[in-house]
């Protein structure tokens, strides 16, 4: 045989090879993806008033799959299944339930089943209060029924409605001007605006006018109806507002349309007020080259290419024309739901952006006599009373809060960080507080601060309130409890124990008994006698329960993905230990699924901060990106999440420091194999993989997702995904650096994973997104090229369109979660038959 023929043979057999490790991949792929779509999670939890009825969405990983109905007579079985029906769901009257979906809605009978479909749709929702649903179809036809779905008013020439879903249904029509001929083909200017309230029995015009709508709302608290409407001959923007009960309507022109960006609103004294925050743009003259000041304290203007300016306008229902507010020493004004006085700050004096935002002193302004007072200083967060009697705020340099009384000109301290969201009570004499220390209230007219009896030293949050933004890049807000509304709260111990309470007249009473469950949703009936929830464990599958209020008995109502067999037989340990500096601290370790006592078993450490608290959180193929700990459990590996806290030695320091001690923790383990053992993070775990890579000898292999290899170039960087320096990242925020660079150089030095590249002592993966703009790409690279040039076996990932998260481009998060597998196996299994992987590995395999 010739010699060519042969290499023609040898060519034809490497071609078939290659394709066939290219099926074999492919096929591997296919099937680890088909396994993961086997599991599901619970979501989107409703109940009727009465409590017979509940539904749920089946969620499969961010994709809503199907609707299902239940039954509390009929436990586990769904009486309905809907596909496409999960964006809005509501319970009628006793027996009937109305869904929409995209282009579509439907009412049906739940005791007979019986349907009424509703197809080609714009909008459609519910209107609690007149018992009625509506139904607006792409003929521009608005119907509307009543909940037993009998026609009661159809209404032509509907573009679309704005409705507060309980009471109000507002219709906007665009119809051709009068003269104007059918078949015109002129621009918007023929058209006029039409806009009628269909919330009565007979509809009432409410706006007609030869204008272009640009934007059109109910306010917050829906007492009137807003639009700005941009005049077509002068091209300014006017603001519009109609009394919702009175029809009596109001308007004032803000300027030029080219310049407007948005307003706010907020209701004053029940709507008797309104406060108008508008926005602009003013655009700076364009200078070659580009100046940038030392002393701005705006950098997101660069970025936006103008600055942001407001215009202030405090509007009684009494006066014709607004009242401009401002001064020059105070740009920017917040409400205080008051009409006498308000919120005035200069935010950016000065501001080096060692924090994300600003901490203002923040100084009461009298709107009348135009004179200021400082009240609050270094303001992290203010929360004002709804009725405008008192305002708090928490100073982050002294770590407490205080409170100020609108009636005594009175400042008084309440108390420490422990302190967290706090929210008046519907007739603002109490302030209450969640915390990790129990749930606790502040008697106004007492000045006492108090713990509220049978939540001490428990984790509390409330889970209802109600909070109106007053300004939000300042974290200013109104927060209470409406005057129908209970408080209830979520209370938890540190094995992550949960219960639920009532708090009322001084009295904490629990609802739902203690449980080891993560409850990820709770609904109440109107009579809070019943609740459903939807509760998860680490090995429990979502399931949906009903239980009595006050009762300990529970009934499953649906048991969830019984599909997933394993799910019981997962193991999981709770390691406790501490570090050097004699913090308590937790780890998860979770046992191979088939653990046998007699064999040994590699194990895989996940890090990012603090997991513990993830002790009941059921884990699904595909929540987590890049790792997946149910598919290294079925393949035979322990995996470890340790706790992670960090301290004066720095953010990686401090990471190797919990690592060690976490591990150490587990030496007497008598089935880990300590000679296979692999180091993975993504994002902030991905720095302190990348750290601890350079220090610790204990690992076999790494990977590190989406990660910072330099502080001290990040604390030097722009963010072009928040628009901010880093600075505040780094030192006050989640690095928690304490200190400025210039302050402590060493401990950035010493912190900053490049500085000791050249130490890395076993494999590393990298990967990341070059879409990545919170942790820019580049920074991987920069690793990867430390590590190159010191000869280290080192493969970087680059995905062109992956972000940081990769939770927009799915398949990105398929393939690198595979090749992390395959990069454990490889390095911790000994499968060597990795091609990608050997082409570094081996030698002269390139």
């Amino acid at each position: 045989m010739k010699a060519t023929n042969i290499r023609e043979i040898l060519g034809l057999v490497l071609l078939l090879l290659l394709c066939l490790c290219r099926n074999v991949y492919a096929a591997k792929k296919v099937s680890d993806s088909a396994d993961a779509v086997s599991y599901f999670t619970l979501g989107n939890l409703t109940a009727s008033e009465g409590g017979r009825w509940s539904a749920v969405s089946k969620l499969y990983g961010r994709e809503l799959d199907s609707l299902l109905v239940f039954d509390s007579r009929q436990k586990e079985i769904p009486v309905l299944k809907l596909r496409g029906f999960s964006t809005a769901v509501s319970f009628l009257n006793n027996h009937y339930l109305f869904v929409t979906g995209t282009g579509k809605a439907m009412l049906i009978d739940l005791t007979t089943q019986r349907r009424k479909e509703f197809n080609q749709l714009k909008q459609a929702g519910v209107l609690k209060d007149q018992k009625t649903f509506f139904i607006l179809g792409s003929d521009k036809v608005l119907s509307v029924y009543d909940y037993d779905g009998v026609l009661l008013n159809h209404y032509s020439g509907i573009n679309r409605v704005v409705t507060d879903k309980v009471k109000i249904l507002i219709g906007i029509s665009e119809v051709k001007t009068i003269g104007q001929p059918s078949d015109s083909k002129s621009d918007a200017s023929s058209l006029t605006t039409v806009i009628t309230d269909f919330s009565g029995k007979l509809p009432v015009e409410l706006y007609r006018k030869d204008s272009k709508v640009e934007r059109i709302q109910l306010t917050e608290r829906q007492s009137y109806l807003m639009m700005t409407e941009k005049d077509r001959v002068k091209s300014e923007i006017q603001l519009l507002f109609i009394d919702v009960k009175t029809r009596e309507r109001k308007s004032f022109f803000v300027g030029d349309s080219g310049s407007f960006l948005k307003l706010d609103v907020n209701e004053l004294e029940n709507g008797t007020s309104l406060w108008i925050d508008v926005w602009r743009k003013e655009v700076p003259g364009r200078t070659v080259p580009e100046i940038w000041y030392g002393n701005d304290g705006d950098l997101k203007a660069k970025r936006n290419g103008y600055i942001t300016v407001h215009d202030y306008y405090l509007w009684k229902k009494k006066d014709h024309t607004p009242l401009k507010i401002g001064d020059r020493q105070f740009p920017i004004f917040a409400s205080l739901q008051r009409t006498d006085q308000v919120l005035a700050f200069n935010p950016r004096v000065n501001f080096n952006y060692r924090t994300r935002v600003p901490l203002p002193t923040l100084y009461v302004y009298d709107v009348k006599h135009k004179i200021s007072k400082a009240i609050f200083n270094h303001a992290l967060e203010t929360i004002a009373a709804g009725d405008g009697s008192s305002v708090i705020s928490y100073n982050s340099e002294k770590d407490t809060w205080f409170f100020y009384d609108f009636d005594t000109d009175e400042s008084i301290a309440i108390g420490g960080k422990q302190l967290k969201k706090p929210v008046y009570d519907s007739i603002f004499k109490n302030i209450f507080f969640e915390s990790n220390e129990g749930f606790w209230k502040y008697d106004i007219r007492k000045r006492q601060l108090s713990v509220v009896k049978g939540t001490e030293g428990l984790r509390s949050s409330v889970l209802s309130s109600d909070q109106s933004s007053l300004n939000t890049e300042y974290h200013i807000y109104s927060r209470n409890l409406r005057r129908d509304q209970s408080l209830i709260l979520s209370v938890r111990d540190e094995n992550n124990q949960t219960a639920y309470g009532l708090y009322k007249n001084g009295r904490y009473t629990a609802l739902l008994a203690d449980t080891p469950n993560r409850i990820s949703e709770i609904r109440l009936t109107k009579d809070q006698k019943m609740i459903y929830t939807i509760e998860e464990n680490y090995n429990l599958p979502p399931r949906l329960f009903c239980s009595d209020s006050g009762s300990k008995k529970k009934d499953v109502i649906f048991a969830g993905n019984t599909a997933d067999l394993d799910a019981k037989n997962i193991r999981q340990d709770i390691i406790r230990f501490s570090n050097s500096q004699d913090i308590s601290l937790r780890g998860l370790l979770y046992y191979p699924v088939n653990y046998d006592a007699t064999q040994k078993y590699p194990m895989i450490v996940h890090i990012y901060q603090i997991r513990s608290t993830d002790s009941n959180l059921y884990h699904h193929r595909g929540d987590d990106v890049g790792f997946d700990l149910r598919a290294l459990l079925k393949k035979g590996y322990f995996v470890y999440l340790p706790d992670i806290v960090y301290g004066n030695k720095g953010a990686g320091r401090s990471a190797l420091d919990c690592v060690d001690s976490a591990l150490n923790a587990l030496n007497a383990h008598p089935n880990i194999n300590w000679k296979k053992l692999g180091l993975t993070g993504h994002s902030m775990g991905g720095y302190e993989t990348n750290f601890i890579a350079t220090q610790s000898n204990r690992f076999a292999a790494f990977i590190s997702g989406s990660a910072h290899s330099d502080l001290i170039r990040n604390y030097f960087s722009y963010n072009y995904n928040t628009n901010i320096p880093q600075i505040w990242r780094i030192e006050t925020g989640q690095y928690e650096m304490g200190v400025s660079f210039a302050e402590d150089k060493q401990r950035y030095f010493t912190n900053s994973p490049i500085h000791y590249v050249d130490q890395v002592k076993a494999p590393i993966l990298l990967w990341t997104g070059k879409k990545d703009e919170n942790v820019q790409w580049d920074q991987t690279m920069e690793f990867y090229m430390g590590l190159k040039r010191f000869d280290k076996k080192v493969i970087a990932l680059f995905y062109e369109s992956g972000d940081h998260t990769f939770y927009e481009t799915p398949e990105n998060n398929k393939d690198i979660t595979f090749r992390s597998m395959e990069w454990w196996d490889y390095f911790l299994r000994d499968q060597k038959e990795v091609q990608w992987i050997s082409k570094q590995m081996k030698k002269d395999a390139l």
